[in-house]
């Protein structure tokens, strides 16, 4: 009952009650991570759009609460990696320094709290369909897991990263700048292909031919 409450109240059109109910999951993650964790997919369901809520106080609030919950829920988050991700990207194109930075924080969070393995299909996804303005950072975030996973891990990052790198490399135009992008979606382009190349050596050239 207590938790159909706090859902309730995090889909509140008041945002006032949105608020408190962020509170409310705060404080059951911390005296009680195996109920959420239990009924995660419900719960997250209703609360992970709040980290995009219309209202920039929930919005930035949201996204300190669950940087927060992270570590403590962290068993439980595989099964909704992809909406948590989804939900947190789209903060890197925000002018508030605020929210993109707790963004940055958040993707950091979980990059050192979940399996790697499980991040680079919802990252890579979210790096090839970002705006502009946030496609380097999380590029660069991709690049960084690269690195820590592709030793056990081969087959999912030729399977979700190396169509981001063909996407990234297509999407260059002949002056060598990313169709509405910036030099600095090159910077973190070259970052990805170091990665890849350190990682891959010979076979990612191979996979550029065949491909």
């Amino acid at each position: 009952d207590e938790l159909k409450k706090m859902t309730n109240q995090i889909s509140s059109n008041d945002w006032r009650e949105r608020y408190s109910g962020i509170t409310q999951l705060l404080e059951f993650c911390e005296q009680s991570p195996q109920i959420i964790g239990a009924h995660s997919v419900k719960i997250f369901d209703k609360f992970l759009p709040r980290l995009q809520d219309p209202n920039s106080k929930v919005n930035l609030y949201a996204l300190q609460v669950f940087q927060q919950i992270i570590p403590l829920l962290s068993d439980s988050l595989g099964a909704v990696l992809n909406m948590a991700v989804g939900n947190v990207a789209p903060n890197l194109s925000s002018k508030n320094k605020e929210i993109y930075q707790t963004a940055m924080d958040i993707i950091t969070a979980l990059m050192q709290n979940i399996d790697g393995g499980l991040l680079l299909q919802p990252l890579a996804n979210q790096a090839q369909s970002a705006s502009a303005r946030s496609k380097p950072d999380l590029v660069v975030k991709v690049a960084d897991l690269v690195r820590s996973v592709y030793s056990r891990k081969q087959k999912q990052v030729v399977l979700h990263v190396l169509p981001l790198l063909w996407h990234l490399l297509g999407a260059t135009n002949s002056s060598g700048a990313v169709q509405g992008g910036s030099s600095s979606i090159r910077t973190a382009t070259h970052t990805l292909v170091h990665a890849l190349y350190s990682e891959m050596g010979q076979s990612l050239i191979e996979k550029a031919q065949s491909d």
